[in-house]
């Protein structure tokens, strides 16, 4: 187990508590390579992502949106974390996954991480919350557990702060909608759940 592994495992207790995380089979191997970009092999920022699927499960008895996040590929998954509507979350991998895709960071205010055209999933943690994602519409649990979880990632990563950290998919790629909130959003929120947790 790296460094930042140990880490994040440590912090993920810690910010969302032991009964609201699964750390998924093989978490800390599920990852293409190592973080790129950074010292340390950690992530340089984090991208929120929406799953499109409303539902964590269905009367049907399928598996529902958060397990087939959890288990699309046992290789590389896509996404780092998923945060099912009741704000539980589950860390699919601590590595580089394949969440973002295409996209670009130039000209923008993250522009100063230096992540090349297309590479983001070797710099950027994605974390994919549980919405049909056509408005606003996380849940109060999937809030809190977003914000908590990006301070794990924060103090795991030994980031001084959030700013400049954290973003939307859509702001890596206009191909994207996700998610429906700003990254002002995002940022303000994690900062008053560090902040007040200090």
């Amino acid at each position: 187990m790296s460094a930042f592994q140990r880490r994040l495992k440590k912090s993920c207790v810690k910010w969302l508590g032991a009964e609201n995380v699964t750390f998924v089979d093989g978490w800390t191997k599920r990852h293409n390579g190592r973080w790129r970009y950074s010292k340390g092999n950690k992530p340089v920022m984090a991208i929120a992502h929406h799953t499109a699927g409303g539902d964590s499960s269905d009367p049907n008895g399928n598996p529902g949106v958060v397990q087939y996040v959890i288990h699309r590929s046992t290789r590389v998954p896509y996404a780092n974390a998923v945060i099912d509507s009741d704000g539980h979350t589950y860390i699919c991998s601590a590595g580089p996954v394949w969440h973002a895709g295409r996209g670009s960071f130039k000209g923008t205010r993250w522009s100063r991480w230096g992540i090349p055209n297309n590479m983001a999933n070797w710099a950027t943690w994605g974390t994919e919350v549980v919405s049909a994602g056509r408005k606003k519409d996380f849940s109060v649990e999937e809030k809190k557990a977003l914000r908590r979880l990006h301070c794990a990632v924060r103090e795991a990563a030994g980031w001084k702060g959030f700013k400049y950290r954290l973003a939307n998919h859509k702001d890596w790629t206009s191909r994207k909608i996700d998610t429906q909130y700003s990254w002002q959003w995002l940022l303000n929120g994690a900062r008053k759940v560090w902040r007040d947790a200090k």
